[in-house]
């Protein structure tokens, strides 16, 4: 809770001065405005003090500690001594925005950050009068994405000194032939600077490619092409206006990370197969164990008829041995006909294997029913 108190000196407790105080009930020690300090003719002794916060590192900065502060309040005369006071002169500012780019997983949370980031750069320049719009403007979107690739670019010491630095030719953006525009964002160079197209689309922004927002820029893109694959992801970066140094890369890293991806191409799971029969591992003469089949129609001419005839495919399951006979139709007794011609030509078969089809399972029928009967 913040109020207005009146903070003053034990020793001199006639001067006053009028400030907003933060309460905090379980803090040890106050905190001073030097401004505050100078007013009441204060200054205390030489510290080191260790600040942290939950966007940056510890940091030691230089301070005093003061004793004997007293605070009254606004319209009491009850005077309640403080506990030991420090003031600093100055603190290591991060750039608490960009830190919070780490935080965030997906390309859409950028409009967020774009609500409260330009308006805040923009406030310690010149208060700006902004419409109480919640939708924010595509401009403000547009500079909010040249902000963020000058930032990422000062991460990897690519800043606006490249007019005045001549690229080596073993650098990355040595064959982009870039150059800074209005803005100072860094873009593609070429030879089309006179087409008719947009600026995103002649000289897109070069971001690095080990970057948070790289990350950020690559998924939004993946996700708005459908996840098709790399081809298509990196189609659509460039077309949005960003160039990604080792884009290829880049996009195969990610990628390889995407769970929707591995599943949609992930390799068809195979079945381990059973051992092969006895049948398939005796070396035994051909045709002893055999496997049946029938395939066709085929048309043939007898005279000026035109008939229907079927072939019967016998096929050694030993060594692979093939042997066709002709059946007049698909009916049991032409495929016993079919076997019999078989078994003069081939010799007895011990096994025979089908596909257990109605003029199959017939034949066996039959032919049990005949041995049963002979014997």
């Amino acid at each position: 809770m913040i109020v207005p108190v009146y903070v003053s000196h034990s020793d001199d407790p006639e001067n006053e001065r009028l400030v907003y105080a933060l309460l905090d009930t379980q803090s040890d020690t106050t905190f001073v405005l030097d401004e505050t300090r100078c007013a009441l003719g204060l200054h205390g002794t030489d510290v080191k003090l260790s600040l942290s916060t939950m966007h940056a590192e510890n940091h030691i900065v230089d301070s005093r500690k003061m004793k004997g502060l007293v605070v009254r309040g606004f319209d009491s005369e009850v005077r309640i001594p403080l506990p030991l006071g420090i003031y600093v002169t100055s603190c290591q500012q991060t750039d608490l925005i960009f830190q919070q780019l780490k935080w965030h997983v997906d390309g859409h949370n950028l409009k967020r950050i774009a609500e409260k980031l330009i308006p805040v750069q923009d406030c310690e320049r010149n208060p700006p009068i902004l419409p109480n719009n919640k939708n924010i403007a595509v401009t403000r979107l547009n500079q909010l994405k040249g902000r963020l690739q000058r930032y990422k670019t000062n991460e990897d010491r690519h800043s606006t000194r490249i007019r005045n630095v001549k690229l080596k030719r073993t650098s990355s953006l040595y064959k982009l032939d870039p150059f800074l525009d209005s803005d100072g964002i860094i873009r593609v160079g070429g030879r089309i600077r006179r087409a008719e197209f947009n600026l995103a689309v002649k000289h897109p922004v070069i971001i690095p490619r080990h970057s948070h927002v790289t990350e950020l820029i690559i998924r939004h893109f993946h996700e708005k092409a459908e996840h098709q694959g790399r081809g298509m992801t990196i189609n659509e970066i460039r077309a949005n206006g960003f160039w990604i140094i080792g884009c290829s890369t880049a996009v195969s890293k990610y990628l390889a990370t995407c769970v929707i991806c591995r599943k949609h191409r992930s390799n068809t799971q195979e079945q381990k197969m059973a051992d092969l029969p006895i049948d398939r591992l005796n070396p035994v003469p051909p045709f002893t164990y055999s496997g049946v089949d029938l395939f066709g129609p085929w048309y043939i001419k007898e005279g000026r008829k035109e008939l229907k005839r079927y072939g019967v495919l016998f096929t050694c399951l030993s060594c692979r041995g093939v042997h066709i006979e002709t059946a007049n139709s698909l009916d049991t007794s032409s495929f016993i006909n079919a076997l019999r011609r078989f078994i003069a030509i081939r010799g007895p078969v011990r096994h025979l294997r089908s596909d257990r089809g109605t003029n199959f399972v017939g034949a066996e029928r039959e032919l049990r029913s005949l041995f049963r009967n002979g014997r």
